[in-house]
Protein backbone atom coordinates (compact mmCIF):
# COMPACT_ATOMS: atom_id res chain seq x y z
CA UNK A 1 0.00 0.00 0.00
CA UNK A 2 1.39 3.37 -0.99
CA UNK A 3 1.99 6.02 1.68
CA UNK A 4 -0.46 8.38 -0.03
CA UNK A 5 -3.26 5.80 0.10
CA UNK A 6 -2.54 5.14 3.75
CA UNK A 7 -2.79 8.85 4.56
CA UNK A 8 -6.09 9.13 2.71
CA UNK A 9 -7.49 6.20 4.64
CA UNK A 10 -6.32 7.68 7.93
CA UNK A 11 -7.96 11.01 7.10
CA UNK A 12 -11.18 9.28 6.11
CA UNK A 13 -11.11 7.22 9.32
CA UNK A 14 -10.60 10.40 11.34
CA UNK A 15 -13.49 12.11 9.57
CA UNK A 16 -15.68 9.06 10.20
CA UNK A 17 -14.77 9.06 13.88
CA UNK A 18 -15.66 12.78 14.11
CA UNK A 19 -18.98 12.21 12.29
CA UNK A 20 -19.84 9.26 14.53
CA UNK A 21 -18.85 11.30 17.61
CA UNK A 22 -21.07 14.21 16.56
CA UNK A 23 -23.94 11.85 15.84
CA UNK A 24 -23.57 10.19 19.25
CA UNK A 25 -23.41 13.63 20.87
CA UNK A 26 -26.62 14.72 19.16
CA UNK A 27 -28.31 11.45 20.06
CA UNK A 28 -27.18 11.91 23.68
CA UNK A 29 -28.58 15.45 23.75
CA UNK A 30 -31.89 14.28 22.33
CA UNK A 31 -32.11 11.41 24.81
CA UNK A 32 -31.38 13.82 27.67
CA UNK A 33 -33.94 16.32 26.32
CA UNK A 34 -36.63 13.62 26.23
CA UNK A 35 -35.69 12.41 29.71
CA UNK A 36 -35.85 15.95 31.14
CA UNK A 37 -39.24 16.57 29.54
CA UNK A 38 -40.52 13.33 31.06
CA UNK A 39 -39.19 14.48 34.45
CA UNK A 40 -41.01 17.80 34.07
CA UNK A 41 -44.26 16.13 33.04
CA UNK A 42 -44.08 13.61 35.90
CA UNK A 43 -43.32 16.34 38.45
CA UNK A 44 -46.18 18.52 37.21
CA UNK A 45 -48.58 15.56 37.28
CA UNK A 46 -47.62 15.05 40.94
CA UNK A 47 -47.84 18.82 41.56
CA UNK A 48 -44.20 18.70 42.65
CA UNK A 49 -43.41 22.14 41.31
CA UNK A 50 -39.97 22.30 42.95
CA UNK A 51 -38.84 19.20 41.05
CA UNK A 52 -40.37 20.56 37.85
CA UNK A 53 -38.45 23.82 38.32
CA UNK A 54 -35.13 21.98 38.65
CA UNK A 55 -35.73 19.94 35.50
CA UNK A 56 -36.85 23.05 33.60
CA UNK A 57 -33.73 24.95 34.65
CA UNK A 58 -31.54 22.13 33.36
CA UNK A 59 -33.56 21.96 30.15
CA UNK A 60 -33.24 25.71 29.55
CA UNK A 61 -29.49 25.56 30.13
CA UNK A 62 -29.27 22.99 27.32
CA UNK A 63 -31.89 24.74 25.14
CA UNK A 64 -31.92 28.43 26.11
CA UNK A 65 -33.95 29.39 23.04
CA UNK A 66 -36.70 26.79 23.52
CA UNK A 67 -39.98 28.70 23.32
CA UNK A 68 -41.88 25.70 24.70
CA UNK A 69 -39.68 25.42 27.79
CA UNK A 70 -39.81 29.17 28.43
CA UNK A 71 -43.59 29.11 28.39
CA UNK A 72 -43.69 26.03 30.59
CA UNK A 73 -41.35 27.75 33.08
CA UNK A 74 -43.67 30.78 33.23
CA UNK A 75 -46.69 28.52 33.65
CA UNK A 76 -45.00 26.54 36.43
CA UNK A 77 -44.17 29.72 38.34
CA UNK A 78 -47.79 30.87 38.04
CA UNK A 79 -49.15 27.55 39.26
CA UNK A 80 -46.99 27.91 42.39
CA UNK A 81 -48.49 31.33 43.05
CA UNK A 82 -45.26 33.14 42.11
CA UNK A 83 -47.12 35.64 39.96
CA UNK A 84 -44.38 38.30 39.69
CA UNK A 85 -41.86 35.67 38.62
CA UNK A 86 -44.38 34.19 36.18
CA UNK A 87 -44.89 37.61 34.60
CA UNK A 88 -41.13 38.14 34.30
CA UNK A 89 -40.71 34.77 32.58
CA UNK A 90 -43.72 35.30 30.36
CA UNK A 91 -42.25 38.53 29.01
CA UNK A 92 -39.36 36.46 27.65
CA UNK A 93 -41.69 34.27 25.60
CA UNK A 94 -42.21 34.83 21.90
CA UNK A 95 -45.66 36.07 20.90
CA UNK A 96 -45.24 35.12 17.22
CA UNK A 97 -46.18 32.12 15.15
CA UNK A 98 -47.32 28.93 16.85
CA UNK A 99 -46.59 30.35 20.33
CA UNK A 100 -48.90 33.36 19.99
CA UNK A 101 -52.03 31.50 21.13
CA UNK A 102 -50.51 29.64 24.12
CA UNK A 103 -48.73 32.78 25.34
CA UNK A 104 -51.93 34.85 25.05
CA UNK A 105 -53.81 32.20 27.04
CA UNK A 106 -51.12 32.19 29.73
CA UNK A 107 -51.33 35.99 29.96
CA UNK A 108 -55.07 35.72 30.57
CA UNK A 109 -54.61 32.98 33.16
CA UNK A 110 -52.03 35.09 34.99
CA UNK A 111 -54.50 37.98 35.33
CA UNK A 112 -57.26 35.57 36.27
CA UNK A 113 -55.24 33.87 38.99
CA UNK A 114 -54.37 37.29 40.44
CA UNK A 115 -58.10 37.80 41.07
CA UNK A 116 -59.19 39.61 37.89
CA UNK A 117 -62.39 37.68 37.11
CA UNK A 118 -63.61 39.98 34.34
CA UNK A 119 -64.16 38.71 30.82
CA UNK A 120 -64.02 35.03 31.68
CA UNK A 121 -67.03 33.96 29.58
CA UNK A 122 -64.94 32.70 26.66
CA UNK A 123 -62.84 30.62 29.05
CA UNK A 124 -66.01 29.15 30.55
CA UNK A 125 -67.24 28.23 27.07
CA UNK A 126 -63.93 26.58 26.20
CA UNK A 127 -64.11 24.40 29.32
CA UNK A 128 -67.67 23.41 28.42
CA UNK A 129 -66.71 22.49 24.85
CA UNK A 130 -63.42 20.72 25.67
CA UNK A 131 -63.86 19.59 29.30
CA UNK A 132 -61.13 16.91 29.22
CA UNK A 133 -58.41 18.97 27.52
CA UNK A 134 -55.19 19.98 29.27
CA UNK A 135 -56.02 23.61 28.56
CA UNK A 136 -59.35 23.22 30.35
CA UNK A 137 -57.55 21.85 33.41
CA UNK A 138 -55.21 24.86 33.47
CA UNK A 139 -58.13 27.27 32.99
CA UNK A 140 -60.16 25.68 35.80
CA UNK A 141 -57.17 25.78 38.11
CA UNK A 142 -56.65 29.50 37.48
CA UNK A 143 -60.41 30.15 37.83
CA UNK A 144 -60.46 28.46 41.24
CA UNK A 145 -57.32 30.25 42.44
CA UNK A 146 -58.57 33.58 41.10
CA UNK A 147 -61.98 33.19 42.75
CA UNK A 148 -60.31 32.46 46.09
CA UNK A 149 -58.01 35.46 45.63
CA UNK A 150 -61.10 37.61 44.99
CA UNK A 151 -62.76 36.12 48.14
CA UNK A 152 -65.60 34.75 46.00
CA UNK A 153 -66.16 31.36 47.62
CA UNK A 154 -69.39 30.63 45.71
CA UNK A 155 -67.67 31.01 42.36
CA UNK A 156 -64.73 28.92 43.61
CA UNK A 157 -67.05 26.09 44.69
CA UNK A 158 -68.82 26.21 41.32
CA UNK A 159 -65.52 25.77 39.47
CA UNK A 160 -64.49 23.08 41.95
CA UNK A 161 -67.59 21.10 41.01
CA UNK A 162 -66.36 21.14 37.40
CA UNK A 163 -62.85 20.23 38.56
CA UNK A 164 -64.14 17.17 40.40
CA UNK A 165 -66.00 15.96 37.30
CA UNK A 166 -62.64 15.38 35.61
CA UNK A 167 -60.69 12.09 35.94
CA UNK A 168 -58.17 13.38 38.47
CA UNK A 169 -54.84 11.89 39.54
CA UNK A 170 -54.33 11.70 43.33
CA UNK A 171 -52.33 14.96 43.53
CA UNK A 172 -55.14 16.91 41.82
CA UNK A 173 -57.78 15.34 44.07
CA UNK A 174 -55.83 16.45 47.13
CA UNK A 175 -55.42 19.94 45.72
CA UNK A 176 -59.15 20.11 45.02
CA UNK A 177 -59.86 19.29 48.66
CA UNK A 178 -57.47 22.02 49.81
CA UNK A 179 -59.16 24.56 47.55
CA UNK A 180 -62.53 23.42 48.89
CA UNK A 181 -61.25 23.92 52.43
CA UNK A 182 -60.21 27.47 51.57
CA UNK A 183 -63.62 28.22 50.09
CA UNK A 184 -65.40 26.86 53.17
CA UNK A 185 -63.13 28.92 55.41
CA UNK A 186 -64.10 32.04 53.47
CA UNK A 187 -67.74 31.12 54.04
CA UNK A 188 -67.11 30.64 57.77
CA UNK A 189 -67.84 26.92 57.54
CA UNK A 190 -65.04 25.65 59.76
CA UNK A 191 -66.40 22.10 60.17
CA UNK A 192 -66.63 21.67 56.39
CA UNK A 193 -63.12 23.08 55.96
CA UNK A 194 -61.80 20.61 58.53
CA UNK A 195 -63.60 17.74 56.79
CA UNK A 196 -61.96 18.67 53.48
CA UNK A 197 -58.50 18.64 55.07
CA UNK A 198 -59.16 15.35 56.87
CA UNK A 199 -60.10 13.79 53.54
CA UNK A 200 -56.94 15.22 51.96
CA UNK A 201 -54.75 13.79 54.75
CA UNK A 202 -56.43 10.38 54.44
CA UNK A 203 -55.81 10.42 50.69
CA UNK A 204 -52.18 11.61 51.02
CA UNK A 205 -50.79 11.13 54.56
CA UNK A 206 -47.38 12.51 53.49
CA UNK A 207 -48.85 15.75 52.11
CA UNK A 208 -47.27 18.55 54.15
CA UNK A 209 -49.73 21.34 53.33
CA UNK A 210 -52.86 19.24 53.91
CA UNK A 211 -51.77 18.16 57.38
CA UNK A 212 -50.51 21.63 58.29
CA UNK A 213 -53.76 23.34 57.29
CA UNK A 214 -55.74 20.71 59.21
CA UNK A 215 -53.61 21.34 62.32
CA UNK A 216 -54.14 25.09 62.03
CA UNK A 217 -57.92 24.61 61.70
CA UNK A 218 -57.93 22.37 64.77
CA UNK A 219 -55.65 24.60 66.86
CA UNK A 220 -58.35 26.50 68.77
CA UNK A 221 -61.10 23.92 69.15
CA UNK A 222 -59.12 20.67 69.30
CA UNK A 223 -55.53 21.55 70.27
CA UNK A 224 -54.66 17.99 71.35
CA UNK A 225 -55.35 16.64 67.87
CA UNK A 226 -53.62 19.64 66.30
CA UNK A 227 -50.53 18.88 68.41
CA UNK A 228 -50.49 15.28 67.16
CA UNK A 229 -50.55 16.38 63.53
CA UNK A 230 -47.83 18.97 64.15
CA UNK A 231 -45.67 16.39 65.88
CA UNK A 232 -45.90 14.16 62.79
CA UNK A 233 -44.95 17.13 60.60
CA UNK A 234 -42.06 18.10 62.86
CA UNK A 235 -40.64 14.56 62.62
CA UNK A 236 -40.70 14.81 58.84
CA UNK A 237 -39.61 18.46 58.57
CA UNK A 238 -37.57 19.20 61.71
CA UNK A 239 -36.28 22.62 60.55
CA UNK A 240 -39.40 24.06 58.95
CA UNK A 241 -40.38 27.42 60.54
CA UNK A 242 -43.92 27.11 59.18
CA UNK A 243 -44.32 24.00 61.34
CA UNK A 244 -42.31 25.04 64.39
CA UNK A 245 -44.31 28.24 65.02
CA UNK A 246 -47.83 26.71 65.04
CA UNK A 247 -46.48 23.78 67.03
CA UNK A 248 -45.20 26.17 69.70
CA UNK A 249 -48.49 28.08 69.72
CA UNK A 250 -50.52 24.90 70.19
CA UNK A 251 -48.17 23.66 72.92
CA UNK A 252 -48.59 26.98 74.74
CA UNK A 253 -52.37 26.63 74.48
CA UNK A 254 -52.05 23.18 76.08
CA UNK A 255 -49.85 24.56 78.87
CA UNK A 256 -46.80 22.58 77.70
CA UNK A 257 -44.60 25.65 78.07
CA UNK A 258 -41.17 24.01 78.18
CA UNK A 259 -41.90 22.15 74.94
CA UNK A 260 -43.20 25.36 73.36
CA UNK A 261 -40.02 27.18 74.41
CA UNK A 262 -37.89 24.43 72.88
CA UNK A 263 -39.73 24.60 69.53
CA UNK A 264 -39.34 28.39 69.45
CA UNK A 265 -35.65 28.21 70.35
CA UNK A 266 -35.16 25.82 67.42
CA UNK A 267 -37.01 28.21 65.12
CA UNK A 268 -35.05 31.26 66.28
CA UNK A 269 -31.78 29.39 65.79
CA UNK A 270 -32.82 29.10 62.13
CA UNK A 271 -34.37 32.59 61.76
CA UNK A 272 -33.17 34.89 64.57
CA UNK A 273 -35.30 37.82 63.34
CA UNK A 274 -38.58 35.92 62.98
CA UNK A 275 -40.92 38.51 64.55
CA UNK A 276 -43.87 36.20 65.26
CA UNK A 277 -41.53 33.67 66.90
CA UNK A 278 -39.92 36.38 69.04
CA UNK A 279 -43.38 37.49 70.21
CA UNK A 280 -44.43 33.94 70.98
CA UNK A 281 -41.14 33.25 72.79
CA UNK A 282 -41.69 36.34 74.92
CA UNK A 283 -45.24 35.27 75.81
CA UNK A 284 -44.03 31.78 76.77
CA UNK A 285 -41.39 33.34 79.01
CA UNK A 286 -44.06 35.53 80.62
CA UNK A 287 -46.17 32.48 81.43
CA UNK A 288 -43.07 30.82 82.90
CA UNK A 289 -42.61 33.98 85.03
CA UNK A 290 -39.28 34.65 83.35
CA UNK A 291 -39.90 38.38 83.01
CA UNK A 292 -36.33 39.42 82.16
CA UNK A 293 -36.13 36.89 79.36
CA UNK A 294 -39.60 37.92 78.14
CA UNK A 295 -38.47 41.54 77.96
CA UNK A 296 -35.45 40.57 75.88
CA UNK A 297 -37.50 38.66 73.32
CA UNK A 298 -40.29 41.24 73.10
CA UNK A 299 -38.04 44.29 72.86
CA UNK A 300 -36.20 42.58 70.01
CA UNK A 301 -39.52 42.03 68.24
CA UNK A 302 -40.43 45.68 68.82
CA UNK A 303 -37.16 46.82 67.26
CA UNK A 304 -37.90 44.79 64.15
CA UNK A 305 -41.63 45.59 63.83
CA UNK A 306 -42.63 48.58 66.00
CA UNK A 307 -46.07 48.91 64.40
CA UNK A 308 -46.99 45.22 64.30
CA UNK A 309 -50.23 44.77 66.24
CA UNK A 310 -49.21 41.47 67.83
CA UNK A 311 -45.99 43.06 69.07
CA UNK A 312 -47.87 45.93 70.72
CA UNK A 313 -50.37 43.56 72.34
CA UNK A 314 -47.53 41.45 73.71
CA UNK A 315 -45.77 44.55 75.03
CA UNK A 316 -48.97 45.54 76.84
CA UNK A 317 -49.07 42.08 78.46
CA UNK A 318 -45.41 42.43 79.44
CA UNK A 319 -45.90 45.91 80.91
CA UNK A 320 -48.88 44.69 82.95
CA UNK A 321 -46.99 41.63 84.19
CA UNK A 322 -44.09 43.80 85.33
CA UNK A 323 -46.26 46.51 86.91
CA UNK A 324 -45.36 49.25 84.42
CA UNK A 325 -48.69 51.10 84.39
CA UNK A 326 -47.40 54.08 82.42
CA UNK A 327 -46.00 51.75 79.76
CA UNK A 328 -49.37 50.02 79.42
CA UNK A 329 -51.00 53.35 78.63
CA UNK A 330 -48.18 54.32 76.25
CA UNK A 331 -48.53 51.13 74.20
CA UNK A 332 -52.31 51.38 74.20
CA UNK A 333 -52.03 54.93 72.86
CA UNK A 334 -49.63 53.74 70.16
CA UNK A 335 -52.15 51.09 69.14
CA UNK A 336 -54.93 53.67 68.95
CA UNK A 337 -52.74 55.95 66.81
CA UNK A 338 -51.77 53.16 64.41
CA UNK A 339 -55.38 51.97 64.09
CA UNK A 340 -56.47 55.56 63.34
CA UNK A 341 -53.80 55.79 60.63
CA UNK A 342 -55.01 52.54 59.08
CA UNK A 343 -58.64 53.74 59.09
CA UNK A 344 -57.59 57.02 57.46
CA UNK A 345 -55.64 55.18 54.77
CA UNK A 346 -58.58 52.88 54.10
CA UNK A 347 -60.95 55.83 53.89
CA UNK A 348 -58.62 57.53 51.42
CA UNK A 349 -58.44 54.40 49.23
CA UNK A 350 -62.24 54.02 49.23
CA UNK A 351 -62.65 57.70 48.36
CA UNK A 352 -60.32 57.37 45.38
CA UNK A 353 -62.16 54.28 44.14
CA UNK A 354 -65.65 55.82 44.51
CA UNK A 355 -67.37 56.97 41.26
CA UNK A 356 -67.48 60.76 40.72
CA UNK A 357 -70.63 62.80 41.36
CA UNK A 358 -73.85 60.83 41.31
CA UNK A 359 -72.64 58.20 38.86
CA UNK A 360 -74.11 54.77 39.64
CA UNK A 361 -71.81 52.25 41.23
CA UNK A 362 -70.98 49.49 38.75
CA UNK A 363 -72.00 46.02 39.81
CA UNK A 364 -69.17 43.47 39.95
CA UNK A 365 -68.99 40.97 37.13
CA UNK A 366 -71.11 37.89 37.84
Amino acid sequence: MRIGDRRVRLVLAGVLIVVIGLALYQIGREVRRIALRRQVDAALAARDFAAAELALQEGLQAQPDSAELKLLAAQTARRQGKLAEALRRLRRCSTRGAMAGPVALEQRLLRLQAGDLSGGESLDRYCEEFPQSQEAALILEAQIEGSLAALDEKRALNYLAQWNERPLPPADRVQGLLWSSQAHQLAGQVAAAQADCRAAVELAPEHREARLVLAELLALGEPDEAARHLKILKERHPRDPEILLPQAQVLRTLGRLDEAAQALDELLAIEPDHVAALVERGLVALELRQNDAAGKWLHRAEQLAPKYREVLLAMIDYARATGQTAEVERYQQRMRTIEAEIRAQLKDVLKKESPPGNAPIQQPAP
